[in-house]
């Protein structure tokens, strides 16, 4: 009985290490992920929240154009663009908008 007793007392107390071991290298792993935030942050300019975005909005764009590829051979342009003109032109609008704001603010 005390055999096992002691057993359990060992298993136990390797449990209770390995866990502490696994808070420990989470702590590193956290504190390392912020480090590499941090600086993502002050070699671009913006968070690591922005530059997914912006990674997720340009694969979506990319999934856009080729799905739009696909559509044009079989579906008439005009078509296409009476469908899409409604969704495509304020993002178009939003888009050249910024470039004639960074234009300006060159000159």
């Amino acid at each position: 009985m005390t055999t096992r007793f002691d057993d359990a007392r060992s298993h136990g107390a390797d449990v209770t290490q390995l866990a502490s071991s696994a808070a420990a290298s989470a702590s590193e792993a956290a504190r390392a992920l912020g480090e590499l935030g941090e600086r993502l942050r002050t070699a671009t300019g913006s968070d690591p929240e922005t530059a997914q975005a912006i990674a997720q909005a340009t694969e979506h764009a990319r999934a856009l154009v080729s799905a739009l590829g696909t559509l044009s051979g079989r579906v008439p342009r005009a078509l296409l663009t009476t469908a899409l003109r409604p969704v495509l032109e304020p993002l178009v609008r939003s888009l050249f908008e910024e470039e004639e704001t960074e234009e300006h603010e060159k000159e």
